[in-house]
């Protein structure tokens, strides 16, 4: 018989529930224990403390003394039957079913949420394209052009007509239904002509427009703007030109390039190129780390503590919701969306908890550890970036040590798979 006549009720993936019976004499020792520990610090009145007579003690924490002991006992039972059975916990099991009269045996059921068993599979030689990183010189003429429109500046267009590439101050304002619309309208709104992003027909109409003219539109709304009672329907827009503006792209020349702080045009050009190719290696690097976690979950599938999975996808599901807030996204539009979002966050949740113990079977399969250089590496890093701040590098460090660390085993891991696949380049 197993100690405490422990007795599995039910096991599912990741999740064990089992049965205790403490016999009665072992709950009356421990009660009286508990007692024997209460006396020694009570404050009883009329008496110096830890001296109150024994009955006066049973009589007043008679309560207090059965619940310690019963909570002492069930823990004590528990955690030992998952030492014996070198089960390893999740979480804090969850004890329930209390069941206890006087003088009879107390019966409990603890529900302990499991680590997942299993060995980590097909980690090796993972097939996967790596998108080549190389930038041609064509590729950076079109950087620099670009930076060269970025570096542009507007000046009068004496012709006083709207181009198709100039740019126009104007005054505007939106009505639906008869009315102005709150917040849609302004005065000296500078438009680019050029921007599709523009409301729907205002380019049309103002290229060819004189300055001081004025026009009316019609603009439909959309399916998806924000004011829900207008989607569908038209409003009209009333604008008034003011003034007309043509851009200047500067020359690319050695004089601009000493004005970006370059010594020249070609260490413009070497720097811009290094960038590109430094910007298209994260790139490849991050689609191979994608392509590397999706063949280990395809390779691996096992459940997952559903609690972690549950935490995880909760703080998910807050980060996009701020996302979409910061977006436009109001709460109407959210609470209407909200079961895909979760049904999104949770499935994300799971494949991350998934590859967390995934990276870690694999540091262990393959010995792989974090060294206490590796954590000095990092921390002096990081204090680099707080140089300023000593008590924020401090906190930051105290906090987010143990969260590091397991970052810097992931990456360990993460460029043996890399430097292991069967990577081509595409």
């Amino acid at each position: 018989m197993e100690k405490n006549n422990a007795k599995v009720v039910t096991k599912e993936p990741c999740k064990i529930t089992v049965s205790f019976e403490i016999p009665s004499v072992e709950v009356d020792k421990a009660i009286e224990h508990i007692f024997d520990e209460i006396q020694k610090e009570a404050r009883v009145p009329g008496f110096r403390a830890g001296k109150a007579p024994m009955d006066i003690i049973r009589k007043e924490f008679a309560r207090t003394a059965e619940e310690r002991a019963l909570n002492r006992l069930s823990a004590e039972a528990v955690y030992g039957y998952m030492e014996e059975k070198k089960i390893r916990p999740a979480g804090t099991p969850a004890v329930t079913e209390f069941s206890r009269e006087a003088g009879k045996n107390l019966k409990f059921t603890a529900a302990v949420e499991c680590h997942p068993e299993f060995e980590a599979k097909n980690y090796k030689k993972i097939k996967a394209a790596r998108k080549k990183s190389e930038v041609t010189a064509a590729e950076t003429e079109e950087r620099v052009k670009a930076l060269l429109e970025r570096n542009a500046s507007l000046s009068p267009d004496l012709s006083g007509v709207v181009s198709k590439d100039g740019f126009a101050v104007i005054d505007y304002s939106l009505e639906a239904d008869g009315k102005k619309l709150d917040n849609a309208s302004a005065e000296n709104y500078l438009v680019d002509i050029s921007n599709p992003a523009n409301i729907k027909g205002l380019n049309e109409a103002l290229v060819g427009t004189k300055i001081g003219e004025s026009k009316i539109i019609d603009v439909p709304f959309s399916q998806e703007y924000p004011a829900a009672e207008l989607r569908g329907k038209t409003g009209r827009l009333n604008f008034t030109v003011k003034e007309v503006k043509k851009k200047n792209i500067p020359a690319a020349d050695d004089a601009f390039a000493k004005d970006m702080g370059f010594e020249n045009l070609e260490k413009l050009k070497e720097t811009v190129s290094a960038s590109m190719k430094a910007e298209r290696e994260k790139q490849s690097l991050d689609d191979l780390r994608r392509q590397i976690d999706e063949a280990l979950l395809k390779n691996n599938p096992f459940d997952v503590p559903q609690s972690i999975a549950a935490d995880y996808a909760k703080s998910l599901l807050a980060t996009m919701k701020n996302y979409f807030a910061s977006n436009g996204l109001n709460e109407a539009e959210w609470e209407k969306r909200k079961s895909e979002f979760e049904k999104q966050a949770e499935s994300e949740a799971k494949d991350a908890v998934r590859l967390y113990y995934l990276y870690g079977k694999i540091a262990e399969a393959e010995k792989i550890s974090v060294s206490d250089e590796d954590m000095t590496k990092t921390r002096e890093a990081l204090k680099k970036i707080y140089a300023k701040d000593e008590a924020a590098f401090q906190k930051k460090w105290n906090s987010d040590a143990a969260q590091i660390k397991s970052d810097i085993l992931r990456e360990k891991v993460f460029k043996l798979l890399a430097g292991d696949a069967a990577a081509k380049e595409s």
